[in-house]
């Protein structure tokens, strides 16, 4: 561009959300002398295999919302786990929550995947509580159902897992956990958007939100309820034996050399927002005693949401972020063009 238009003293800013906002900081991180200024909003700067403070932000944001809801949807889980002890149960599971197949409890991989199905739309909702409007926010998708005492506790999650999927995800039959059909598409190397970014995800990032949290797991049923091999061995399934969960660590330790990850990132005028209600916040970075290194914080904000149009229901924590993210962004550009 500055070829292009002959342009000479530019100041340029990459700015970007989610995994782009990533790619914003990381081209500040590697080429300062073309990039000026960066901000990545709900930018995951850390590479890491378990990411299973995912659920934890989760779990947390839901109860910071309402606990009583938040109780409901622990005990919810909770029978969801008592039934999965016997087959009568399970058949009862398969019915409530729309389930194609048969919960085989020989099959841990039909097990693990109806236990992603049914985590699904709470982490979902979570993440796009900000930007869902009026109707998708942890209030009127989530904790909507879980306030009506008068249904059965395990009626409710049935209704988030209609709501979320028929009308959210627009899927009007029912919901398969087939972890082989799941697989055998991405094995396809003609290009897809999910195999495009599991490749990412195999072989440089991670990003896999387990249940491995002592706190968070608990809430969803169990810590051992999605294990962090369900998601390692997906690499090797897809990609071939070569991507193993050794091969993963040690290609997510080279992404976090490569830019500094989160405690050693080798950056200058960069902002970092996030929300507190973001499930990817902890891969970001929170705090900073670098001045050129800013990150904004927005209370009970939910993923990328400063970086959406405005709308009449944004928190004031929300509108002043975006305000603080523009004022930086000035300063430094008063302060270097001076």
């Amino acid at each position: 561009m500055n070829d292009q238009f002959s342009f000479t003293n530019v100041k340029w800013i990459t700015m970007g959300m989610g995994y782009g906002g990533s790619l914003a900081v990381w081209m500040r991180v590697r080429h300062p002398e073309l990039v000026s200024f960066a901000s990545g909003s709900s930018a995951p700067i850390q590479a890491q295999v378990d990411f299973s403070e995912y659920l934890e932000v989760v779990m947390n944001s839901i109860n910071i919302t309402n606990s009583t809801c938040a109780s409901s949807i622990q005990s919810g889980f909770d029978q969801v786990s008592q039934l999965m002890q016997t087959g009568v149960g399970r058949a009862s599971l398969k019915s409530t929550f729309n389930i194609c197949e048969d919960l085989n409890s020989n099959n841990a991989s039909f097990i693990t995947k109806f236990w992603e199905t049914i985590i699904t739309p709470y982490m979902s909702i979570v993440e796009s509580t900000d930007i869902g409007g009026a109707e998708i926010n942890i209030t009127n998708a989530l904790c909507y159902f879980h306030y009506d005492n008068s249904t059965p506790v395990l009626t409710r999650m049935a209704n988030v897992n209609d709501f979320y999927y028929s009308r959210i995800v627009g899927n009007d039959d029912c919901n398969s956990i087939d972890y082989d059909a799941y697989i055998q598409p991405l094995q396809n190397c003609s290009y897809n958007d999910d195999r495009a970014w599991l490749w990412q995800l195999c072989t440089e990032f991670g990003f896999f939100h387990s249940t491995s949290s002592k706190t968070a797991g608990p809430f969803f049923g169990g810590q051992d309820k999605v294990p962090i091999s369900y998601y390692t061995q997906q690499c090797t399934d897809i990609f071939g034996a070569d991507y193993s969960a050794d091969y993963l660590a040690n290609a997510v330790a080279k992404t976090n050399s490569k830019y500094g990850g989160r405690d050693y990132l080798n950056a200058t005028f960069v902002i970092l927002p996030n929300g507190s209600f973001d499930p990817w916040s902890p891969l970001s970075k929170l705090t900073s005693t670098d001045g050129t290194v800013v990150p904004i914080i927005m209370n009970r904000a939910s993923h990328e949401a400063d970086i959406y149009p405005p709308i009449v229901t944004d928190s004031n924590d929300l509108i002043n972020g975006r305000t603080k993210i523009q004022a930086q962004l000035n300063l430094w550009l008063r302060a270097t063009n001076n």
